[in-house]
């Protein structure tokens, strides 16, 4: 069975109808990501210009149509680049694709006045396609992250194959033969026909891809990460940190866990407001990333206003200085709110681990730091530090009421900042390193 050129030419022109529908209806249930605004725009521009491009079928001339067609075809692979861009988050100016179609346009306009030029705008039409195909080609897979470089792979595969079926077009629109074999002449109309449908298909496929992975990205990263601070969350943190922890027992090398705690944060809040006390969680989060901590550091926003910090193969003379350098930042940087100057400072709890697991380094490291609150804030106590103090500093005198006169107890607190009653004060004693 073989089908006309004319039949060909409608069932193209209603499949890319069909994709045009289907990529604008799910542009509008997304409510218009801007990627997707501009691949729907070029579907739409494609779908077009292709309809009015053999206007013959109608009975007009090809002269009339000849510029806006082709015009729209080009705008179409303007906005493609640019919403590969777009995603890609590749920072491509919108004048250079209209600058490169300008040109085409006035090379349009020359074969329109110049007779012996129009004879050879099919070949001009082939080479501007390659063109724009080299072009996006190079940004999906130079410029594509590294998250989104499978489905960029693929999409500039489709890309691939249309410069390659345009780079044969050429070759047979630029050789003499067409006049003596009339037959290739409707053979590559037919090709066309087909493979423009075929191309915009998969192109359909690629784009959906590419948007589908990078939407999964934006979930996983929306999973292990704080919304507020956009550091890792305690998820997150707890997975690397015990993988970092792994390794460095495999390489017999020490870790260190530090715990920061900004200082007198609900009193910010009561003070400032909840919009300050944000904007404290992230002035802190930016500190942290600035503050010169080594590359393999992993650090996150560990709940409310603490943070953890690990630094894997550290010793505990340059996790000092970090911790000191971290605090003294904190300091001499106070948080600019709307309303003024807010000081910030924050107490560090750290731990110098070999040998112990995560959990026993979070809990060291974590009694650390209420004795750095207990001692006054605004310091750096480190969990060996806490030991050397001995426990009889947490013993403190309490008077319980009697009927007649009062009893006189003495009660242990635990360093993470509990009570013992007298049932517990010998196991809590026992808890306490």
């Amino acid at each position: 069975m073989s089908l006309d050129t004319h039949t060909l030419a409608t069932v193209a022109y209603t499949i890319g109808l069909v994709l045009t529908l289907n990529l604008t209806l799910l542009c509008l249930l997304m409510r218009r990501p801007k990627t997707l605004v501009l691949w729907a725009l070029a579907f739409w521009a494609v779908t077009l210009g292709s309809n009015i491009e053999n206007p013959e079928r109608f009975g007009i001339a090809a002269e009339w149509v000849f510029l806006p067609a082709n015009g729209l075809i080009s705008l179409a692979n303007v906005l493609l680049l640019m919403g590969i861009a777009t995603h890609l988050d590749y920072p491509l100016r919108w004048r250079w694709p209209l600058g490169f179609m300008g040109g085409y346009l006035l090379l349009l306009v020359a074969c329109l006045c110049v007779p012996s030029l129009w004879a050879g705008r099919e070949v001009l039409l082939a080479y501007h396609s390659i063109a724009w195909d080299v072009w996006i080609v190079w940004v999906l897979t130079m410029r594509a992250p590294r998250g989104l470089r499978a489905s960029s792979a693929l999409t500039a595969s489709v890309f691939v194959a249309d410069m390659l079926f345009y780079a044969v077009r050429a070759y047979a629109l630029s050789g003499d033969w067409l006049g003596d074999l009339p037959d290739l002449a409707s053979a590559l109309v037919s090709t066309n026909y087909l493979f423009g449908t075929l191309a915009a298909m998969l192109l359909t496929i690629g784009l959906m891809t590419m948007q589908a992975q990078k939407m999964m990205g934006e979930l996983r990263h929306a999973a292990d990460h704080d919304a507020l601070s956009g550091l890792p969350n305690r998820a997150m943190f707890t997975r690397l940190a015990k993988r970092a922890i792994a390794r460095c027992e495999e390489e017999g090398l020490p870790y260190v866990v530090m715990l920061c705690d900004l200082d007198n944060f609900k009193a910010v809040n009561d003070q400032w407001g909840h919009s300050a006390g944000d904007m404290a969680l992230k002035h802190f989060s930016w500190i942290i990333r600035v503050a010169g901590l080594p590359r393999t550091a992993l650090f996150s926003r560990y709940g409310g206003e603490e943070f953890a910090v690990l630094l894997p193969g550290c010793d505990k003379g340059q996790a000092t200085v970090l911790a000191e350098r971290l605090r003294h930042i904190v300091e001499q940087t106070p948080v600019d709110s709307e309303d003024g100057l807010i000081p910030m400072t924050v107490s560090i709890g750290a731990v110098l681990a070999r040998g112990l697991a995560y959990d026993q380094a979070m809990e060291a490291a974590d009694v650390a730091l209420y004795a750095a609150k207990d001692a006054g804030r605004n310091r750096v106590v480190w969990s060996n530090e806490v030991q050397q103090g001995g426990a009889l500093d947490h013993v403190r005198p309490v008077l319980q009421p009697q009927r007649l006169g009062r009893e006189s107890l003495m009660r242990y607190r635990h360093l993470a900042g509990r009570a013992c009653g007298k049932q517990g004060v010998v196991s809590c004693a026992d808890e306490t390193p």
